[in-house]
């Protein structure tokens, strides 16, 4: 990165406000087999819901992405983030990132920045608590970081996720790895750091030393991976279901086996059955809450928050209230078709 990108990376991220957040909602990856990796289930085939710590969007195939804050239910520009048409990724945390046609551009609310990423965009997300902006793209997992330095997390990749101070993903073989502190830090075997000779080039060409990654053993092929925060599940081949997180180990959870769709919540592990949601505490062995959601067209959640696109393209959210229903409130975002989306 040149000097004038590196002074506006940091000019951008110095002004960001660090919070932890989830990423985009991905496309599948390059590994046909990961059906979905993430924290939204999506049923419609041109519109998919991302929920973060402030927001709730919709990202259509075609058109605009519309948000509103959830603390108000009122339609709002993250961070002022303009334009938002034909948008192909977007992720939201102390910065608004989107990426289109190849190219991701952040803003902070006072000024977009375009970041260098290199070719071949995949998937897109923002880790708060490092202050870092990291994509995979046909070279990896790349990061920009708040001091605009460039780095190779992992040459190797069919998904990415970030979680709470973590990245995670699986890699073309199926296995799931991760970089960071947490729950990465309790399963992950300890990587040794890749000489230059033996990264992968960045966006200019040049060879730069991965970041600590490692590979996540004790676990089969996985064709589903779901993160929230601190918690991580997922799917393998074989069906079976595997949850863990920074306060215990990994365990089966068998009432989900089988199951598509992952979707974690309040600290739970949830698949749709038809119109509700089903969610287990992991190891607990009963559901522990079902939640009715009518005609859900796509659900999405982050942290305590849980929100739907329903049939009549109208998006509402609940906050998780041990003990008590959802109480669903309405947002001022829908995903009716416009003129613009037939273009």
């Amino acid at each position: 990165m040149d000097a004038s990108l590196r002074a506006a990376a940091w000019a951008l991220f110095a002004v960001g406000c660090v919070q932890p957040r989830l990423g985009a909602v991905p496309r599948g990856g390059a590994a046909d087999r990961v059906e979905s990796v993430g924290h939204s289930v999506r049923h419609s085939p041109s519109t998919r819901l991302h929920v973060s710590s402030s927001w709730v969007c919709t990202v259509p195939e075609k058109g605009q992405v519309e948000c509103a804050a959830l603390s108000t239910g009122e339609r709002v520009a993250p961070w002022g983030l303009v334009p938002m048409e034909r948008v192909q990724h977007l992720a939201l945390g102390f910065l608004a990132c989107v990426g289109r046609e190849g190219r991701v551009s952040c803003s902070s609310g006072e000024r977009v920045v375009d970041l260098p990423f290199g070719g071949g965009l995949r998937e897109l997300v923002v880790e708060g608590v490092h202050g870092r902006v990291c994509a995979l793209v046909d070279a990896g997992v790349e990061c920009v970081s708040q001091t605009g330095e460039q780095t190779v997390v992992l040459g190797d990749s069919a998904s990415l996720r970030a979680g709470y101070a973590t990245l995670w993903g699986v890699d073309r073989a199926g296995q799931l790895w991760c970089e960071g502190a947490g729950a990465c830090a309790r399963v992950r075997e300890a990587p040794a750091q890749a000489s230059p000779d033996e990264a992968a080039p960045d966006w200019r060409g040049r060879r730069t030393p991965r970041m600590s990654a490692g590979v996540v053993h004790g676990l089969g092929a996985i064709d589903e991976l779901a993160v929230d925060g601190g918690m991580v599940c997922v799917r393998e081949v074989s069906g079976r279901v595997v949850c863990f997180g920074e306060l215990f180990a990994p365990v089966e959870v068998p009432e989900l086996n089988g199951a598509r769709g992952l979707l974690l919540w309040a600290g739970r592990a949830c698949t749709q059955d038809g119109a509700a949601l089903r969610c287990w505490l992991p190891a607990a062995g009963k559901p522990s809450m079902v939640v009715e959601l009518g005609d859900a067209q796509a659900v999405s959640s982050h942290h305590t928050t849980l929100c739907v696109l329903d049939a009549v393209a109208a998006v509402r959210c609940a906050t998780f209230e041990l003990g008590s229903e959802p109480r669903w409130r309405a947002m001022g975002v829908s995903r009716r078709p416009t003129p613009r989306d037939q273009r």
